[in-house]
C-alpha cells in the first residue's frame, strides 16, 4: 500500500439507541438522546445491546455491564427492549436504517461526481469505509477548501484545527488528511438531513487506523490520525478498539497474554513477537503476523466498492432452556420455520432493493460432540429455492432433508444458520 494512500470512515454513533429512540419517541428522541443517558437491550436478558454517548462518557456504562448494573450506577438511565420477531431480537430496523443511511451517501457521491474516483464499502450495518486516494490525486495543488466542523488532528502531536479553517491543498500527507476530512465531513450532514442519525468520521493511511482513530472522538466528532498519531495512542487505548480484535481472537489474547485482565492496551500486545503469538494462542503463523501487523496498524487491504452483501442469511444460536436437541422433532421443525419465515421475508427485500435472486439455501447445523462438549459437528444440506416461493413448503421440505441427513446425530444443537447467495441479477 503506497504511504500517499487515504482512507475515510464514518461510523454511527450509537445506532441502535438513536434508531430506537426515533422509533419509540419520535422528535422528542433527539431530545432524550442528548439530555438522558439511555440503553438499548436485549428482549429477554440483561444483555445491552447498544449505549448512548451520554450514558458512555458521563457514567462509563459499556455493553459489557449488565442492565442491572447500568441502572445501579446510573438512577435515571432510560431503559429501551428491543422487539422480537421469528423468536428472536428483531433486526429489521437497523437493517433499513442502515440502507437509509448508504443511500444518502451514494447519492451525495452521485451528485458530486465522485462515484468513479471514490469507493464505497458497507461494512455491517454502522460503518462504512471511502477510498479517497483517487480522488486526492485529483485535486489540483492550490485548491483552497474550508472545514465545515472542528477536527481533532492525530498527527505528531495532538492538535485542532478550528472550525470554517480556510487552507490550501499542496499535496503533502498533513494536506491530504485534511482535504480528506473535509470530503468526509461533506456526507455526515446529508446523514442527518436525511436520516435524522448522527455520525463520526476520521481519515487515515488505512482501514485499520481509520476506524481506530474515528473511535477516539467520539460522539458527532472528525479524527485524522498518521502513523506518530496511531503509535501515541497504542499506549492508552485497548486492543478491542482495533479492527479485527474483538469476539474470540480478542478473548483469547486477554486470557492468554494478559493473565485475563481485560485492559491490555495496544502497546501491550505489540511487544509479543510473531513466535510468542503462536505459542500463547495456538494459532499458525500466517495468522500470528497478521495480528502482529494489525497491532500495528498495518493493513494491505485497499477499499474496494461493497453495498451489498455477499449472502442473505438469517440464523440463531441461543435456543433458551430446555437446549434444543437435535432429536427433538417438534422443536427442530419449529426452529427450522422460524428461521425460513425471516430468510424469506429477507430475500424479497434483497430482490426488491437489488434485483437479484438464486437457486438455493444451505442449511448449516453445529451439533454438541456427544463425546467432547468443547467440540462441534457441522450437519450441511441444500434445499432448492424459487422466488417468491413461500416459508411453509421450503420448511417441509428442509426438515425432511434434515431427518434423512441426521440419521444417528445426537447432542445439543449450538447454532442454526441458512444462506441464500444471489447469483442471478435482473436487468
Amino acid at each position: 500500500m503506497s504511504a500517499d494512500t487515504a482512507c475515510g470512515f464514518i461510523d454511527m454513533d450509537s445506532f441502535e439507541v438513536q434508531i430506537y429512540l426515533d422509533d419509540r419517541y419520535g422528535k422528542r428522541g433527539k431530545t432524550i438522546y442528548f439530555n438522558r443517558p439511555t440503553i438499548l437491550a436485549d428482549p429477554t436478558s440483561n444483555r445491552i445491546v447498544s449505549v448512548s454517548p451520554l450514558a458512555k462518557n458521563e457514567y462509563s456504562i459499556t455493553r459489557e455491564n449488565t442492565v442491572d448494573e447500568a441502572q445501579e450506577i446510573c438512577s435515571n438511565l432510560l431503559i429501551i427492549r428491543k422487539g422480537t420477531q421469528y423468536n428472536k431480537p428483531e433486526s429489521r430496523k437497523l437493517r433499513h436504517a442502515s440502507w437509509d443511511v448508504l443511500d444518502a451517501i451514494v447519492a451525495l457521491r452521485l451528485a458530486r461526481g465522485w462515484a468513479e474516483i471514490m469507493e464505497i464499502y458497507h461494512s455491517p450495518s454502522d460503518e462504512f469505509y471511502f477510498g479517497l486516494t483517487k480522488i486526492l490525486d485529483s485535486i489540483p495543488i492550490g485548491t483552497t477548501f474550508c472545514l465545515k466542523s472542528k477536527c481533532f488532528g492525530e498527527l505528531k502531536q495532538s492538535q485542532v484545527f478550528r472550525k470554517k479553517l480556510r487552507m490550501v491543498f499542496d499535496n503533502t500527507k498533513e494536506s491530504r488528511y485534511l482535504y480528506g476530512i473535509y470530503i468526509i465531513d461533506q456526507f455526515r450532514p446529508e446523514i442527518l438531513k436525511d436520516t435524522g442519525f448522527y455520525s463520526s468520521g476520521a481519515v487515515a493511511v488505512n482501514k485499520i487506523q481509520a476506524k481506530f482513530a474515528c473511535a477516539l472522538h467520539k460522539p458527532n466528532g472528525l479524527t485524522i490520525m498518521n502513523k506518530a498519531g496511531f503509535g501515541r495512542n497504542s499506549g492508552t487505548n485497548f486492543i478491542q478498539q482495533l479492527k479485527g480484535f474483538g469476539g474470540d481472537l480478542g478473548g483469547r489474547i486477554i486470557e492468554n497474554i494478559n493473565n485475563d485482565d481485560p485492559e491490555m492496551t495496544i502497546a501491550r500486545l505489540q511487544q509479543s513477537n510473531v513466535s510468542e503469538l503462536m505459542f500463547h494462542l495456538g494459532i499458525t503463523e500466517a495468522e500470528a503476523e497478521s495480528v502482529h501487523n494489525l497491532c500495528r496498524g498495518h493493513c494491505d487491504e485497499d477499499v474496494v466498492e461493497k453495498l451489498m452483501t455477499k449472502h442473505v442469511s438469517a440464523g440463531k444460536s441461543n435456543f433458551g432452556r430446555p437446549s434444543l436437541q437435535i432429536q427433538y422433532s417438534g422443536r427442530m421443525k419449529r426452529a427450522f420455520y422460524d428461521l425460513f419465515e425471516e430468510l424469506c421475508d429477507k430475500i424479497e427485500e434483497d430482490f426488491r432493493r437489488h434485483n437479484r435472486t438464486g437457486e438455493e439455501i444451505q442449511v448449516f447445523i453445529d451439533v454438541e460432540d456427544p463425546d467432547d462438549d468443547s467440540r462441534y459437528n457441522e450437519l450441511e444440506f441444500r434445499v432448492p429455492y424459487e422466488l417468491f416461493s413461500q416459508y411453509r413448503p421450503l420448511t417441509q421440505m428442509a426438515f425432511k432433508i434434515f431427518k434423512i441427513s441426521a440419521l444417528g446425530w445426537f447432542g445439543k444443537v449450538e447454532k442454526i444458520k441458512l444462506q441464500f447467495t444471489p447469483t442471478l441479477i435482473y436487468q
